[in-house]
């Protein structure tokens, strides 16, 4: 049967409602069944099926949905072929195409087991000594490196070739494991020489690589296996094996650097730990962790040199990554001055790396922050540059508050005020960029209502007068501010309007363009002023709820940091939120 015919019926066969079901409870009507997401932990349900499409969507931290394979992918964390295997098989159907394809999977996973075994006996022998002593050093027991898969390789007359060899493992499957190298006289030798290796296993416990930590000066002082058909640095997060059930209870990961602060994480408790194995995050990575949890904690290192790497690679997964307003909900980064890393930490005082893990700062805050670590900030053109990293990317947040906090303290780091930082060139729009940094942020329904009441101020400007004074500029959404408080200023509107298309700031002159080719709302049966007074209505109406939701979350963490503010605090955020609440309800009575 051919692949294509095989999805097909596969998908006729099986229930979706039954298939998720086994998971959550679900209820509802034959067109849409609720439940609890089966893939983050909530109280309210989020989860919908609709049985009619065979379809499904989390509205909550996932905001992801598809068909049954889907489901299966994100349920057990792998990829098509192995979700439609394990669909297959459970309407009674037998696979039988890409056989080579995974006997040949199956024949490099056996020759990695061979090796592991062959690794793990020559750590228990007189000729492991050295190795069993550093790992003593560094508090791992024989128990433990039984338990996590350590070994160790030496350079002898006994090799892991002729291991190989003895156990029947062809050379082709040698070679393809990435378990051999060929050196400059062309023969074939062990890829991980004097060195203590380490298994690395995929998600689903199969083993797919090693790494090797040098025994004595050697260097690099760690290796890894070449990328191979199962093994690839970037998609492979050490530790996922052990890590994946604790990250789905906890909603939370900590990603590290190493292998050892993996494996002391996990045997001091902490077993949502996961290791980037000293290779830049990925956003391979990070989709991986997206299906498993709300919440992704970079421990990385902490030296200006890995804070900068740390900078640069957050930037460049943000613009490439396809939902990155996503990335702003779920990423914070520990920011302390501890130069030790993890494993060195949790070995002297395991409260000091709990008090750290629980010490973050979210994505954008972070980058702010450290954006001197890449830019002279007290170099005007380099002032000008780190605005321009910046920039499009809080364009990316969606909420507008939040929007709006982040540009103050980019203002703030840079040492100017708004109004400059308004003023500042804005990053030209490169042909390779992300399509993601620069349309997502007028792509959203927020700024399309600011959008339309600009575009209808400026067709009728005898109305401008009557909107400044009844709507603030702090209303609008940041990517609007600016451009509404020109529109509402004394300069004439055909000089503002000139200034902009003459200027060389791309980002204004995007949204003018999106702003003029709106079509006019109809005023056939409603005045203008009518007309502009819902949109006025509508944009207050969504800052005031926005700013419930904020000052909601502040009263929640305070209560439960048992926050000591003074009285008179509370007494602020509780009389804020009363006003709040009654302005809300007096413009949704107006709107009847």
């Amino acid at each position: 049967m051919a692949k294509a015919d095989l999805v097909k019926e596969v998908k006729s066969k099986l229930n979706l409602v039954e298939l998720v079901s086994d998971n959550t409870h679900l209820s509802g009507n034959k067109n849409a069944l609720k439940g609890l997401c089966p893939f983050h932990n909530e109280k309210t349900p989020s989860f919908v099926v609709y049985p009619d499409k065979q379809t499904w969507r989390c509205f909550g931290a996932c905001s992801t949905g598809g068909d049954i394979f889907n489901f299966i992918m994100n349920s057990e964390n792998i990829n098509f072929p192995q979700a439609l295997s394990i669909a297959a098989n459970k309407v009674g159907l037998k696979l039988n195409y890409n056989n080579e394809s995974k006997k040949g999977i199956n024949s490099i996973v056996h020759a990695n087991e061979i090796a592991a075994s062959y690794f793990q006996s020559l750590m228990k022998t007189p000729n492991g000594l050295k190795a069993r002593k550093y790992l003593e050093e560094r508090g791992i027991s024989e128990q433990i490196i039984s338990r996590r898969g350590l070994g160790v390789n030496y350079d002898g007359m006994n090799t892991l070739v002729d291991h190989l060899k003895s156990k029947s493992v062809d050379s082709s499957s040698a070679i393809k494991s990435g378990l051999l190298v060929k050196w400059n006289n062309k023969i074939w030798k062990d890829a991980f020489i004097n060195r203590i290796t380490i298994e690395i296993r995929d998600e689903n416990n199969k083993l797919v690589g090693f790494g090797g930590r040098a025994l004595g000066q050697n260097q690099p002082k760690y290796i890894n296996t070449r990328q191979t058909q199962l093994f690839n640095k970037s998609k492979i997060l050490y530790g996922l094996n052990w890590a994946k059930d604790s990250i789905r209870e906890s909603d939370s990961v900590i990603i590290v650097e190493g292998y050892f602060d993996v494996i002391t994480a996990h045997e001091n408790g902490f077993m949502n730990v996961v290791g980037c194995m000293g290779t830049a995050i990925s956003d391979d990575h990070l989709k991986i962790l997206n299906t498993l949890c709300s919440k992704i904690i970079l421990s990385l290192d902490s030296d200006n040199a890995g804070k900068k790497a740390t900078y640069n690679n957050l930037i460049k997964i943000i613009r490439n990554f396809e939902k990155p307003d996503l990335l702003h909900k779920k990423i914070f980064i520990c920011d302390s001055d501890e130069e030790k890393d993890p494993d060195t930490m949790i070995r002297e005082n395991p409260e000091s790396w709990k008090s750290h893990i629980n010490d973050t700062k979210p994505l954008i805050s972070y980058l702010i922050e450290n954006i001197d670590y890449s830019y002279n900030l007290s170099e005007e053109t380099e002032k000008i540059e780190a605005s321009q990293s910046i920039y499009p990317i809080i364009n990316t947040i969606k909420n507008s508050h939040e929007q709006n906090e982040a540009f103050d303290h980019l203002a703030r780091k840079l040492n100017i005020t708004r109004d400059q930082l308004q003023l500042l060139p804005k990053p030209k729009k490169n042909k390779n960029q992300s399509k993601y940094i620069f349309t997502q942020s007028w792509q959203n329904n927020e700024n399309k209502l600011d959008e339309a009441l600009i575009n209808f101020l400026i067709t009728n400007q005898e109305l401008i007068e009557s909107a400044k004074t009844v709507l603030d500029p702090k209303y609008f959404s940041p990517l609007y501010q600016h451009i509404y408080e020109k529109i509402i200023s004394d300069v004439p509107l055909d000089d503002i309007l000139n200034n902009i298309n003459n200027s060389s700031d791309e980002f204004t002159l995007e949204l003018i363009k999106n702003i003029f080719h709106l079509p006019q709302p109809s005023s056939i049966h409603e005045s203008k002023i009518t007309i502009m007074n819902d949109y006025i209505r509508r944009i207050r109406e969504r800052y005031l709820k926005e700013r419930k939701i904020e000052t909601e979350k502040i009263m929640k963490e305070r209560i439960e940091e048992k926050d000591k503010h003074s009285v008179e605090e509370w007494d602020y955020i509780i009389e804020e939120a009363i006003k709040d609440n009654k302005e809300i309800k007096t413009l949704q009575e107006s709107k009847k």
